[in-house]
């Protein structure tokens, strides 16, 4: 992909995703994994490396978006659960951090959310960003 499709992506709504069947936890994890170059035992664990904390960060943030746009019945609770026990305070909070990232162009977080949706979108093509 090319420096200025990337940029067209980036400036987009992340977050407007609209689809009829929704993806697993795990195949989102499987993705983030994949594209951040980290195993699902990293992504898993309590490390707070940047390279680990990153992906985590970007799921929970999904299943928030996707939650509050009616996609999920999810609690924050159950989202946080599949994410290693984390609690609904630390989802809620990764949720304003991510959109914080977002806005503010970070090189990590941004291009990790369009990747992310870019690849679901291709796994089922009723994904629109």
């Amino acid at each position: 992909m090319s420096a200025e499709t990337l940029e067209l992506k980036i400036s987009k709504t992340v977050c407007d995703f609209v689809y009829t069947d929704k993806p697993t936890p795990e195949m989102v994890r499987a993705i983030l994994c994949r594209l951040s170059g980290i195993t699902v035992e990293q992504f898993m664990s309590k490390k707070r490396l940047r390279e680990c904390v990153s992906p985590r960060q970007v799921s929970m943030w999904y299943f928030a978006k996707c939650r509050k746009k009616g996609l999920f019945l999810n609690s924050y609770a159950s989202i946080g659960e599949f994410h290693n026990g984390k609690d609904h305070a630390t989802v809620m909070y990764h949720e304003r951090e991510v959109d914080k990232f977002i806005k503010t162009n970070d090189q990590i977080i941004k291009p990790l959310c369009v990747s992310l949706n870019n690849e679901l979108r291709n796994l089922n093509k009723h994904f629109v960003i």
